[in-house]
């Protein structure tokens, strides 16, 4: 539970940060404050100072009441999916407000005249069409040796593979495992889940770090071979 808590509290602050500090300077370009490009001499207008206050004015409560909300669900479910679909309604309210704060930017541009005394052009770079940028083949090689050791490990450690992999999955009750017969994507999908947390080889398989799940067959139990009197 605390690791899905700090997931979710995490992914939303995180991104109420960036959507805060989107509007700065240093994050968008000087003359195109929330998408609207404006004369140079009109970055710093009033205009545009109040609709920054207002867009992380109404941007912060609205990353408040989502953290706790997400905490809250988070607690009940014990899932990190929470913080997901909370992170999803924040992208929706910051787009809203983004594009709140841009017709307000517009009108006043428009209202204004800002554009009316000064003389307007356009600048082309063909240079990209000219004289267009090669391919840097070397910089794959790093990645091609990382897929090429990957790949490689992988063919060695395959036949040793029990006969039957034990995947996670979880549930309101607590971590499941199913068993799945051994194959390229099973072990993939085995190796992946492994990493998040602990699960048996196969039911045979020592190598674990918690309880091993046992498949019983169906049926009476098979009686035990009975030892001869006097016998060691």
């Amino acid at each position: 539970m605390l690791v899905s808590l700090l997931v979710n509290s995490t992914v939303l602050l995180l991104l109420g940060a960036v959507f805060y500090a989107a509007p700065s300077p240093r994050l968008s370009p000087h003359a195109v404050p929330f998408g609207v490009r404006v004369p140079p001499g009109r970055a710093e207008a009033p205009e545009v100072h109040r609709e920054r206050r207002r867009y992380r004015a109404l941007l912060l409560p609205a990353t408040a009441a989502l953290t706790a909300l997400s905490l809250g669900l988070g607690a009940l479910t014990d899932s990190a999916l929470v913080g997901s679909v909370t992170a999803l309604v924040l992208c929706g309210v910051a787009a809203v407000l983004w594009l709140r704060a841009h017709q307000a930017l517009t009108r006043a541009k428009e209202e204004g005249g800002w554009y009316e005394e000064l003389r307007q052009g356009v600048a082309m770079d063909t240079s990209l069409r000219t004289d267009p940028v090669r391919m840097p083949w070397l910089w794959v090689v790093p990645s091609l040796l990382v897929l090429a050791v990957s790949a490689t490990a992988g063919a060695f450690a395959y036949p040793e593979l029990p006969d039957t992999l034990w995947l996670p999955e979880r549930s309101p009750s607590g971590t499941e495992y199913r068993a799945l017969a051994t194959t390229f994507w099973s072990a993939s999908a085995w190796s992946s889940s492994s990493s998040r947390s602990p699960s048996p080889w196969s039911a045979r398989s020592p190598r674990c770090c918690g309880p091993v799940p046992t498949w019983t067959p169906p049926g009476p139990a098979p009686a035990r071979p009975s030892t001869a009197a006097g016998s060691p």
